[in-house]
């Protein structure tokens, strides 16, 4: 069974970069939720000049003391109860049911993702549990044009890691037709880029073991 944990031990980190109105979004809407689950450690951090996404949030990472970290995006939510949920679980990674907003209105139930198969597609939203030493071990975010969240647990699971969903915890994301991952141009091309930084960088781990 699980060892039993507390809320102090999952960092919730909301990364932003870019515009400042991110960081403010972050304060309106991402912030709340993370500090209604206390005393869970929260991190907010804002990129700088010339900061990418990926980087901030690597960054904040190495900054959190606790033992599990929790992604956040500026524009998104923790519905109440979400870190109890996937604390109660016992995969390697605990995977949120999603409740997408469109417009500012929620969809009434939230969509629970089954698959375990993350080969080939994103069972894991940004707000999946992932323990630290594992976040590490897989080499946290990447600089991916786009589906870094992907990229980074599929990265995990190539390394072993059990995947478990958790329809309790709901992730409330906030559709926006104009984000990254909504607009990326020629997907299946961009899918086959990732596989084949995968298969690269396995292959140079294994050299070095």
């Amino acid at each position: 069974p699980p060892r039993t944990m507390g809320l102090d031990s999952v960092a919730v980190i909301v990364a932003t970069f870019g515009d400042d109105q991110w960081a403010q979004m972050a304060r309106r809407r991402a912030v709340p939720s993370a500090e209604a689950e206390r005393p869970a450690e929260l991190i907010v951090r804002h990129g700088g000049a010339g900061e990418a996404l990926h980087q901030v949030r690597n960054s904040a990472a190495a900054d959190a003391r606790a033992e599990w970290l929790c992604f956040l995006d500026a524009d998104d939510q923790l519905e109440p109860g979400y870190l109890a949920a996937l604390l109660a679980a016992s995969a390697d990674l605990r995977a949120p049911a999603v409740r997408y907003v469109v417009d500012g209105e929620p969809d009434p139930a939230p969509l629970v993702f089954a698959s375990r198969n993350i080969a080939n597609m994103n069972p894991c939203v940004i707000g999946t549990l992932i323990r630290r030493e594992l976040f590490a071990e897989a080499g946290g975010f990447w600089s991916e044009r786009a589906w870094e969240d992907w990229s980074l647990f599929r990265r995990a699971w190539l390394l072993g890691a059990t995947i478990d969903h958790v329809p309790a915890a709901v992730y409330r994301v906030t559709v926006n037709p104009a984000g990254r991952n909504s607009t990326i141009d020629r997907p299946h091309s961009l899918h086959r880029e990732i596989l084949r930084s995968h298969a690269t960088w396995l292959r140079t781990r294994k050299a070095r073991q």
